[in-house]
């Protein structure tokens, strides 16, 4: 039976990964990179290759899911098993006895996204890395993002699946906008990149570790209803929520209950936007409309 131990992979890990430490990186030119890059070193989460960090080298997938698990600190603490997982449950081509199983199997069980079929000695590009440090992002917390859609000229390239990944990274300033707008999705992440990316993302889940944000619960007060007569027997009753930046609210008419009274309750919902997704800035108004016959006097009722 396999034994259930961390401390010996997570060292071992480090070294495999990240070769042996050094005090310091002579390869890395000042500025912040170095700065976040010797951070992560500090924190035992890199290391180097005697003094070289060598950061315009291409990580492999195993390097980058180890990576990401170690920088969002994700684990297996909040779960129970009858037996201990191994990496073979969820990958197949992932060795039960390899250094990075155990990131493997953390990504796997806390759902990071990982696909079964991964190779852990390929090279991880720029897109994969940045989706499943997203997924692993949103692992730790609830966070509210500001919304802002960034035009990237190589949108074509981006696989559609983690189009909302990266656009939610450069909202938290995870990942910088690219200056020529070209994002190169498919091109290899390198190390400094990738522990960078990591440093940010850790940074961004310690700064909102004590104040979680999301928004209230909308309460309808600001929902207006308008009535247009279409002939002398028909009305259209329009619900309209007000401006909102982007098209990620919406009003739903859920049914219309005629009462005795000659009132029609119209009962509708306000959804807000889908946590995580990132919408284009443009200023809408949420709107629905029902036809009632005009012998009815409508009635909104908010339905939660």
């Amino acid at each position: 039976m396999r034994k259930w131990s961390y401390i010996i992979p997570m060292f071992m890990a480090l070294l495999l990964v990240f070769g042996t430490t050094a005090s310091a990186f002579d390869d890395l030119p000042a500025g912040a990179d170095r700065d976040k890059i010797m951070s992560l070193k500090e924190q035992g989460i890199v290391s180097g290759y005697g003094s070289l960090f060598r950061g315009e080298q291409r990580l492999t997938n195993a390097e980058g899911i180890h990576l990401i698990v170690k920088s969002t600190g994700l684990s297996l603490a909040a779960f129970q098993f009858f037996k201990a997982p191994l990496a073979s449950d969820s990958f197949d081509n992932v060795d039960n006895d390899a250094w990075y199983a155990d990131s493997f199997i953390i990504a796997a069980v806390n759902g990071v996204g990982v696909p079964r079929d991964i190779k852990p000695n390929e090279e991880m590009t720029r897109e994969a890395y940045a989706h499943y440090l997203h997924h692993a992002l949103m692992l730790t917390g609830e966070y509210a993002f500001t919304e802002m859609y960034f035009q990237l000229s190589d949108a074509g390239e981006v696989t559609a699946e983690y189009m909302n990944s990266l656009q939610v990274l450069m909202n938290g300033k995870i990942i910088a906008p690219p200056d020529d707008g070209n994002f190169r999705p498919k091109e290899p992440v390198t190390r400094r990149e990738a522990a960078v990316w990591a440093y940010n993302a850790a940074e961004f889940i310690a700064s909102h570790a004590e104040s979680p944000s999301g928004e209230e619960e909308p309460t309808g007060t600001d929902v207006e209803q308008s009535v247009t007569a279409v002939n002398d027997d028909i009305n259209k009753v329009t619900l309209s929520w007000g401006e909102k930046p982007h098209s990620g609210y919406s009003l739903t008419i859920e049914s219309v209950v005629f009462k005795s009274d000659m009132t029609a309750e119209i009962h509708y919902k306000l959804h807000l936007p889908e946590e995580g997704m990132m919408y284009p800035q443009v200023i809408t108004t949420p709107a629905a409309s029902v036809y009632l016959a005009s012998a009815y006097t409508p009635v909104a009722v908010l339905d939660r």
